[in-house]
């Protein structure tokens, strides 16, 4: 019996028939910017296009550049992540949008969704599932 595709390709390995996921990363920590950055581009499948330090950064970057998906975090300066969200959605109703936030899903992840939120993850969460998540949102997860 032969194998599946998915098992023939070695992990990172891209897929031949989709371009890299395009990817902005939105949050006011440098260094977690960094550390989302090295772990999203682990993965041939992913592209990180740009980054945002604050809200209004967020928004101008993402309207710019308009990625598959846009992870925003909650809490930062300028806009807060759900106005981010808000203004996303009212004019880009095709980016994906992965709020990957600090603060509780049980608090938040409702308010995150009502805004325009298509996923919610706590920055608790093991980051492959992360990974996983930015795939599956654009169409592109196993």
């Amino acid at each position: 019996m032969w194998p599946i595709l998915s098992e023939v390709l070695a992990p990172g390995q891209p897929r031949s028939d989709q371009r890299p996921v395009r990817t902005v990363v939105c949050d006011d920590v440098r260094e977690f910017r960094l550390l989302l950055r090295l772990e999203l581009e682990d993965c041939d499948d992913i592209e990180v296009v740009g980054e945002a330090a604050d809200g209004c950064e967020a928004v101008r970057t993402i309207r710019e550049l308009r990625p598959d998906v846009a992870i925003v975090d909650l809490v930062m300066p300028g806009l807060d992540g759900l106005e981010v969200v808000r203004r996303v959605r009212r004019t880009l109703p095709d980016v994906r949008l992965l709020v990957l936030s600090g603060l509780h899903a049980s608090v938040m992840a409702e308010p995150a969704v009502e805004q325009g939120a298509d996923r919610y993850l706590e920055k608790g969460e093991p980051l492959p599932a992360l990974r996983s998540a930015v795939l599956e949102l654009a169409g592109a997860g196993e």
